[in-house]
């Protein structure tokens, strides 16, 4: 997918807060009237296979909620003039803006990977940095090309005790994708601790001795 230039990208991200609050206004209706609740999920699911076969990017997804009446006849749904319809299109243009940002980062996760390993490289980033998660207190990701197991260290300065952890996960290794996850999650108060076991983790990965 293309980026967008800065015009675009305020536009995108102002539409995504009335997407997601017409998702948000959209779940209590069940409580007050369950019949209209289904027929808003029919006109969302309807609405959300037009948009499936017809938007690969989010440009696209910006001109149909500019310009909705062709998405909505091509679904065979009321016109969404009512405030009912409008909310069932928007939230199905929540839900395909989430599944772009999906394709999107696998895409990232896709060339990043084919990038490290025809580099020659052992691990690749996959999310965030190791710098950044020592400085800031935030969370990274990297995986062993080979196996596809991946080493996730989050600081967490707001969590309390035992602010530093280490996960393991299993990983596609072409794409990043999260396979299954393991028993491995581990909890440290102290830093240096943390560092160390990092550390032996890694270790541990590239001999195969850590599953």
């Amino acid at each position: 997918m293309t980026e967008l230039d800065s015009g675009r990208a305020e536009a995108l991200r102002q539409a995504r807060a009335r997407w997601r609050a017409a998702e948000d206004r959209l779940f209590p209706v069940a409580l007050v009237d369950p019949d209209g609740y289904r027929r808003l999920l029919s006109v969302v699911a309807a609405l959300l296979q037009k948009l499936r076969a017809s938007t690969t990017s989010f440009d696209h997804l910006l001109e149909l909620d500019s310009h909705p009446a062709p998405l909505v006849a091509s679904a065979s749904v009321a016109a969404a003039g009512g405030a009912a319809d409008r909310m069932a299109l928007e939230a199905a243009f929540a839900v395909r803006d989430r599944e772009l940002v999906a394709a999107t980062e696998r895409d990232r996760r896709t060339r990043t990977i084919a990038a490290a390993r025809n580099a020659g490289a052992t691990w690749v980033d996959l999310e965030g940095s190791w710098e950044a998660v020592c400085r800031t207190g935030t969370r990274h990701t990297e995986m062993h090309l080979a196996s596809g197991r991946a080493l996730v260290a989050t600081v967490d300065p707001y969590s309390g005790e035992d602010a530093h952890r280490l996960e393991l996960v299993l990983l596609d290794s072409d794409t990043g994708t999260p396979v299954e996850t393991t028993d491995q999650d581990q909890r440290f108060a102290d830093r240096a601790t943390w560092l160390a076991e990092r550390e032996q983790w890694r270790v541990q990965i590239e001999r195969g001795s850590r599953q």
